[in-house]
Order: C-alpha cells, then sequence, then structure tokens
C-alpha cells in the first residue's frame, strides 16, 4: 500500500508505470530541456534481482533479514522496525559531518541522479523519483554511519582473519535487544544484509551526498577497513603504500559494496601472465578414459565394496553420458576429486593466502589453496559473490569457479576435518557439516571461462582454474592404473593405490549370476578374463548347489 501511495504522489518519473500520457509528454519535454537523459548511459547496470535458478538453492542468502538498502526490499514488511534506527543514525551522520537539511539535499543532488541511479539496477523500479531520492538519501547515510563504526576497529597487524573482531553498533542499537547474545546476532544480520546483490546502494550516490566534504575523500579507507573485517578471505590488515595506491583504484573501478569486494578478494596476491589463455584445454580422449577405467583392475576387500558401488554407478553414467553427449565433457565445469581421495593417493594440502595462490604442483602432489574464516555471515558472503559474477556474466568466472571446487573437495564431513588440519578452512560454525551445506550446489554455477567473448577483459591477475583441476584429475587417475607383476605362485597379481569400480561391479554380477541366474555364462561375468584367481573348487560347488 506504501508503494502505491508513493507512486500516486506528484513525485512522477518518466519510468513511472501510471503516468498519463500528458505527463509523459512533460517529462519528455523537460528533459530534453535539460539534456539529462544522457545519464542513463553513464552507470553500467550492477545490481541485479537474483533469478530463482541461483536464489531456490538458498532464499535465506539472498533475501534481508534486518534492513532493507535501496528500494529492492525497501517496503517489505518484516524490515520496517529498523526503520526508526536507520533515520536516526542517517540524520546523526548528517549532522556530524555538516551535510545541508535533507530537502535540499533531495532537491540539489538526489532528484538531479534519478536516472542515473535508476540504470544502475537490471529490474525496472516501481517507485516515483521522490521516493527513490529519500530511499537513496536515508540508506546511503545509513551505510556510511556502519562503515565508520567499522572503521574504528584497531586491527593488528599479527592477527589472522578469523581472530578480527566484528564492532559492537552503537548504544541505540544495543538497546533494542534484551541480551548482547542477541544484539550480536542481529548486528551479524545487518553486515550480511549489506553484501546482498540485491540491497546495494550505487557508489554514484555516496559520492554526490559526500561530495565537497573531506569524508569523501576517505572512502575507499573506509570500505577497505569494512571489506578488512568481514571477508572470508584474509585481506591485509595494514595499509601499505601499495595497497593505498590501489584503492582508489578499486573503488573507481567498483559500483557498489559486494562489487568492491569482490575485486579486492581478486587483486589479493601477485599480478599473473598478461597473456594467460583462459580458453578450456582440448577435450578428453573418450576411449583413453575408457581404457583406463578398464584397466584400473585391481585387489579390492568386501569392506569397501558397497561404499563405493554408488561411486562407480555415477562414475559410469558420466562415461555413458560423454559417449551419447561427447560435447559435454568439452563444455561443462571438470569436476575434481574429494579431499579424503586426494588424501589417499598422497595429495597434501597447503594455505595460501589468496585466489591467486591456486596452484597444483606434481612433483610434490601439493595443492595450494587460500585460507578461508567460515563464520555466520559466511555463507551470505559467498553465495552473493558467486550470483554476482554469474548474473553480471563476469569473465573469467573466478569465485564461481573456486566455489565448485571446493564443492568438489567437500563431499563429506571427514574432508571438512581434512582441510581444516592443513589450516585451509578455518570452522567457526558449529559443525563441519555446516560446511558442507555451505558450500553444496556451487557446481552448477560453475562454467569455464571464454577469453573470446566480445568486450570481456581478459584477467591479468587468475589463475586458470580449469587447468588446475585437470591437473589434479590426471595426477588422481595416474594412481588407479595397475602395475602388473608377477607374485609368488606365477600368477598375475593386480596392486594399486585405490580399488577398482569397474571390478566391484564385475564381482558384484558374478555373484548375482552365481546366485540367481543359473548357469548363465559370459565372459565380462568370469573373473579369469581379468587375470583374477577364483577358487575352482568353490566355484564348482556353488553350481551344484543351484
Amino acid at each position: 500500500m506504501a508503494e502505491k501511495i508513493t507512486m500516486a504522489s506528484s513525485s512522477y518519473s518518466i519510468l513511472s508505470t501510471n503516468l498519463e500520457e500528458t505527463q509523459w509528454v512533460l517529462q519528455i519535454s523537460e528533459l530534453l530541456q535539460r539534456n539529462e537523459f544522457h545519464t542513463a548511459f553513464e552507470s553500467p547496470i550492477s545490481i541485479f534481482q537474483v533469478p530463482d535458478s541461483i536464489r531456490n538453492d538458498s532464499p535465506e542468502a539472498f533475501t534481508p533479514r534486518s534492513v532493507a538498502l535501496g528500494p529492492f526490499h525497501h517496503f517489505h514488511p518484516q524490515l520496517l522496525n529498523l526503520e526508526l534506527y536507520k533515520l536516526g543514525r542517517a540524520k546523526k551522520v548528517k549532522d556530524q559531518i555538516q551535510l545541508a537539511e535533507f530537502h535540499q539535499l533531495i532537491s540539489d543532488k538526489l532528484k538531479p541522479l534519478e536516472l542515473k541511479i535508476r540504470a544502475c539496477f537490471k529490474k525496472y523500479l516501481e517507485v516515483g523519483c521522490e521516493a527513490l531520492a529519500w530511499i537513496m538519501l536515508i540508506d546511503g547515510l545509513f551505510l556510511i554511519h556502519l562503515l565508520q563504526i567499522f572503521a574504528e576497529v584497531e586491527v593488528k597487524c599479527s592477527l589472522q582473519r578469523h581472530e578480527l573482531p566484528l564492532p559492537e553498533l552503537d548504544a541505540e542499537h544495543q538497546q533494542m535487544y534484551l541480551n548482547p547474545k542477541a544484539n550480536s546476532m542481529a548486528r551479524n544480520e545487518i553486515v550480511s544484509d549489506t553484501l546482498m546483490l540485491e540491497n546495494q546502494i550505487p557508489f554514484c550516490v555516496l559520492k554526490e551526498i559526500l561530495a565537497g566534504t573531506q569524508i569523501v575523500n576517505d572512502l575507499p579507507l573506509l570500505l577497505y577497513k569494512f571489506c578488512v573485517l568481514v571477508s572470508p578471505f584474509g585481506l591485509p590488515s595494514q595499509i601499505n603504500s601499495r595497497t593505498f595506491l590501489d584503492l582508489p583504484q578499486t573503488f573507481q573501478k567498483s559500483h557498489h559494496l559486494l562489487h568492491f569486494l569482490y575485486l579486492l578478494i581478486l587483486n589479493q596476491g601477485e599480478m599473473g601472465d598478461d597473456g594467460m589463455d583462459y580458453m578450456g584445454p582440448a577435450s578428453p580422449n573418450l576411449l583413453g578414459l575408457c581404457f583406463n577405467v578398464i584397466t584400473s583392475v585391481m585387489q579390492t576387500n568386501i569392506v569397501e565394496l558397497l561404499q563405493q558401488f554408488s561411486e562407480l554407478i555415477q562414475y559410469l553414467f558420466e562415461i555413458f553420458k560423454a559417449l551419447i553427449w561427447p560435447s559435454s565433457l568439452e563444455d561443462s565445469f571438470p569436476m575434481i576429486p574429494s579431499a579424503s581421495k586426494l588424501k589417499k593417493v598422497g595429495v597434501k594440502f597447503q594455505p595460501k593466502y589468496s585466489l591467486q595462490g591456486i596452484i597444483f604442483n606434481k612433483r610434490e602432489a601439493a595443492l595450494d589453496l587460500p585460507a578461508i574464516t567460515l563464520d555466520s555471515t559466511s555463507h551470505v558472503i559467498l553465495r552473493n559473490l558467486v550470483a554476482f559474477e554469474v548474473v553480471a556474466k563476469l569473465n573469467p568466472p573466478c569465485f564461481s569457479q573456486y566455489a565448485a571446487m571446493v564443492n568438489g573437495l567437500i563431499a563429506t564431513a571427514n574432508d571438512v576435518r581434512i582441510l581444516k588440519e592443513a589450516n585451509i578452512i578455518i570452522n567457526n560454525l558449529e559443525s563441519d557439516e555446516e560446511v558442507v551445506e555451505l558450500f553444496n550446489g556451487f557446481t552448477k554455477f560453475a562454467s569455464k571461462s571464454d577469453s573470446s567473448e566480445i568486450g570481456s577483459p581478459k584477467s591479468t591477475y587468475m589463475v586458470n582454474m580449469v587447468e588446475i583441476i585437470e591437473e589434479v584429475n590426471k595426477y588422481y587417475e595416474s594412481k588407479w592404473k595397475i602395475k602388473v607383476r608377477d607374485d609368488e605362485d606365477g600368477g598375475v597379481k593386480f596392486v594399486g593405490g585405490q580399488e577398482s569400480e569397474i571390478f566391484i561391479m564385475l564381482e558384484l554380477l558374478r555373484r548375482f549370476a552365481e546366485k540367481g541366474v543359473g548357469r548363465i555364462k559370459h565372459p565380462l561375468l568370469v573373473g579369469d578374463q581379468f587375470g583374477i584367481n577364483v577358487d575352482s573348487s568353490e566355484h564348482g560347488q556353488r553350481e551344484d548347489e543351484l
């Protein structure tokens, strides 16, 4: 109801749906006279509505729980509790930095910015010019208030990311809750809300509000200090000369807080080769793949038979899928074995500082991964970073590829424990199972990067994630290949570091045939075809029983 009242007010927008024809003509004439219509093209679309294909996996990660920033969720009833608090903090910031009165800021700064603001949003905004200006002014000042609180936290350079404290909000916020735990939970929700894709304030709004003040020059540093405390990945807590020089540049390239954090994380570490090729490698040789599977027969035991049978079915399904749709192997993002599987074949895990540090050292059998801290806000931040990258079609898709890699590495809580022991995951959640759930489903959003895409700048700082995963897969599969040697009885013995899924299937089929099918013989069901010693007396006894 509030939304309809606002739209029906005297402040109409050229993009509003309830304009009458005469009003539309008047606004067209006014825009042409002022020559302001070109401002709609000054800002690229950077704030998106999360599509259902992404939202449905984790709707709570994209829906604000405490505070609405911007027009997407502003009129939702469940978010109205903090409106008075938000308005009070906005007035405090306005008075503190000695800005003009609200109505003057609306008329002089925000209304002229209307088309530029609307251009930042992918979704059509069904809100009038006057209401949009008020939303952006109040929410922008409130965001500045949060940045100032986080900037006051003194961070020692010796502290690791998981040791950095989140500050409590002001006394007014603490008085709203009965106990400190509830207050901290509410603060965490506000932090999460500020980093949701649909809850972003365009930086052009903050720049316009603060124009002519000293704080506008400090805005990159305020944003950076906030990100240091909330980023799941470590950022330098102390500003050195290079970081200080890079901050204004990163600020100019980014369009809102989530985008700023995205660029900060990707820019950590050493720069890579400008000529890095992000095209996917040649498609795998399917005949070679099948041959490797068939020739990976080795000794197994009944204890692990059922455990690995499900993995066999999945693996065979991928092979048959590739036979029917050969292009699927070329287009799909490669899967990586779980951490426990890689550990079984001798792969070690080593923590690195940034996403740029991801590398697989084949000689040392070491996979380097960035250390990541997981807490109550990480789920929202990671999901929205990936969603932003996917819907904005950023190339190379670094975050979605990284998340898909970790999704593959973490299949069970045991995989989480392995990465925790390697100091790659610092888990502040209640259980390791929550980490498995956090990364579940990321694989579907990953795609191979396309450096040939028109208008897509080639990254100069990211590693080739696809190439690294395929190198790991080659190393892992090489450990499956059987090694044949003569045993003491002159027979053939198959040994290897990993039991064969193919043998499990054949053994199950052979036993099923012996128990329930009768004397039907097939070469594939006879163990001797694969050098498997079958006790002939036992086999004969089973035939007699049948």
